[in-house]
């Protein structure tokens, strides 16, 4: 195994996630130890500093050990001691390592980075497979640390060796160590899964019902609450759900989505848990595949065999999806994607069902109310070349087959500037040759004018030339015209335009209004839509469980079964391909969005 990174449940996290933030080395000194101020060695620190995140460790190891001999203890001496051992860590050094980490906690035993020393000699423990002593100062950092990333960061380490590396007989006295309820529920859980694989169930049930009684918020209560359940005949379901949290990213755009959908997940979960069955568990088992095809086929193949599972929510994406799907489908193991929304990712088999209507059940929505509502028979067609785009497949579908024409149709890239040859196209295809001196003042007219782009930002682009080349007709757009900012930043352009959608969160849903006030009284952030769409995909499940015993086929027929469910995102109905078919047609006016219509593709 390299030095750079260590395995963590199949997840790897680089050396620099090992490390605290470097602006808190700065204050974390020896309290009762007289320290001087001497300048160079903030000078000499932020070198080495620069040399161990360039990744140059050896330097960097250099200038750390020259501010730990300097004549005098100074303001950066207890950091310096750090450093190095962090240094030598990365240089696959653990013993030594080990030593200099000691020397600071005798030299310096009322440092403030007792809990940093404490977790890089467990992480250099793990890595010499001294598991015990590594778990035991885990332990003792998450009893003591205030630090958030340094828990989290313990947590994955401790949650490793508890159910990987640690043998039962190591478990007790872990468990006599820790402090916090999180903490001694994690070990429990292992300690009562050896019990019951021995026998000893008098043994597993106390343990059970001791940790229930502690009524703590830990995240590990509800497989608590399953195993007691267990114990007294109720039906067990297990949920799989693949998301892309992205946990060595913690900063990105996938993190935030992959939680928010998350946090909708278990606000379902925990509502189910509270009120609804007491004879039916469910439970579900979390993955982080990222944008990963291996982790989802890997993860699909064991839940594939566990007999307990029954469903997967997930993947998100289209390309992942199908992935998952032909696992699925052989596994008879129903699949539920949330947001996919490429066109023919249900017909591997009938375990994959999509709740949100792909690209071609939206153009072709978008084409029949503009048929039969607007009266439109003529069209232009303007369209990305991205995948968001494919929606004008089932226009041009529904325009032919309900006798409309369709003049031209053009398309342009991701990132367009200008789409000048295009709307001259467009031109040309109306009006026929034009004498050049004509230039735009003749109006090219067409009943209505299909626009798919790949972005809001794509609307100004759009709108501003469709004006200057004096193209006209009633706007229709896709999915990706949703967003009030930029419609409003065009609306002189645009006013009235009408766009297809899978949701409309303008409407005064009830049931979503009471759903924001719960949430955020149990001290949540503001629901997003994503949020809304994992409580939906959670919900769904909830609703079809058969009733007593584990049983895929009898919830795929109910899945199968749903017309009409009205979620807090969307209306979901499937329809016999198993993709939802529900989509509204929204207008932009007078500053607002609207509903115009509720479509059923069924």
């Amino acid at each position: 195994m390299s030095c750079f990174e260590i395995i963590v449940r199949g997840r790897l996290l680089p050396v620099a996630c090992l490390t605290l933030a470097l602006t808190a080395l700065v204050a974390g000194r020896q309290q009762d130890v007289q320290f001087r101020f001497v300048p160079d060695a903030d000078r000499i620190f932020q070198q080495a500093i620069g040399a161990y995140e360039g990744g140059n460790y050896r330097g960097a190891l250099t200038l750390f050990d020259s501010l730990i001999h300097y004549p005098i203890v100074h303001q950066r001496t207890t950091a310096s001691y750090l450093m190095k051992a962090k240094s030598l860590f990365a240089l696959n050094e653990y013993d030594s390592s080990v030593v200099v980490l000691r020397t600071l906690e005798k030299l310096f035993p009322g440092t403030t980075y007792i809990d940093d020393i404490r977790y890089t000699t467990g992480i250099n423990f793990v890595m010499l497979q001294n598991d015990q002593l590594a778990a035991g100062l885990f332990v003792q950092v998450l009893n003591s640390t205030p630090d958030s990333i340094l828990r989290e960061q313990a947590n994955d380490f401790l949650r490793m060796l508890v159910r990987e590396r640690l043998t039962p007989d190591d478990l007790p006295s872990l468990l006599e160590k820790a402090t916090g309820g999180d903490v001694k529920d994690l070990i429990a859980l292992e300690l009562i899964k050896d019990y019951r694989q021995n026998g000893e169930e008098k043994k597993a049930q106390l343990l059970i019902n001791d940790r229930l009684a502690a009524d703590n918020d830990s995240p590990y209560r509800s497989a608590l609450l399953q195993l007691q359940k267990r114990s007294r005949g109720v039906a067990q379901y297990r949920v799989g759900v693949m998301l892309p949290l992205m946990t060595d990213t913690p900063g990105s755009t996938l993190h935030a989505l992959a939680t928010e959908l998350l946090d909708g997940i278990d606000f379902a979960l925990k509502e189910y848990t509270g009120s609804i069955n007491p004879d039916i568990s469910v439970t579900i088992d979390v993955r982080d595949v990222g944008m990963d095809s291996t982790l989802v086929v890997r993860d699909m193949k064991e839940w594939a065999a566990s007999p307990d599972m029954l469903c997967v929510i997930g993947p998100l994406f289209s390309n992942l999806v199908a992935n998952a799907a032909p696992l699925a489908n052989s596994a008879g193991l129903p699949l539920i994607t949330p947001t996919a929304t490429s066109t023919g990712l249900t017909r591997s088999g009938r375990y994959v069902f999509q709740m949100s209507p792909d690209y071609r059940t939206r153009g072709k929505a978008l084409a029949r109310y503009a048929i039969n509502d607007l009266g439109l028979k003529t069209f232009a067609i303007l369209s990305t070349t991205e995948s968001m785009g494919n929606s004008y497949e089932g226009f041009l579908d529904e325009i032919s087959r309900s006798g409309g024409q369709v003049l031209d149709k053009q398309f342009f890239g991701p990132g367009v500037t200008t789409i000048k040859d295009q709307c001259l196209a467009i031109r040309k295809a109306i009006l026929g040759n034009i004498p050049a001196v004509d230039e735009y003042d003749t109006p090219a007219t067409v009943g209505g004018i299909y626009v798919a782009i790949d972005d809001p930002e794509e609307i100004g682009v759009v709108a501003s030339q469709l004006a200057f080349f004096n193209i006209k007709g009633t706007l229709l757009g896709n999915n990706e015209w949703y967003d009030l900012s930029h419609l409003t930043a065009q609306r002189k352009l645009i006013e009235g335009i009408s766009f297809i959608s899978d949701t409309f969160l303008e409407d005064r849903n009830p049931k979503r209004g009471s759903f924001d006030a719960a949430f955020t009284t149990n001290g949540q952030r503001p629901p997003t839509k994503y949020t809304y769409i994992g409580y939906d995909a959670m919900e769904l499940i909830l609703s079809c469980l058969p009733p007593a015993k584990r049983d895929r086929d009898e919830f795929l027929t109910r899945l199968g079964q749903i017309r009409d469910y009205r979620g807090l995102y969307s209306t979901i109905t499937f329809s016999r391909d198993r993709v939802n078919t529900h989509l509204y047609v929204l207008q932009y006016r007078h500053g607002e969005i609207m509903k115009m219509a509720e479509l059923d593709m069924q």
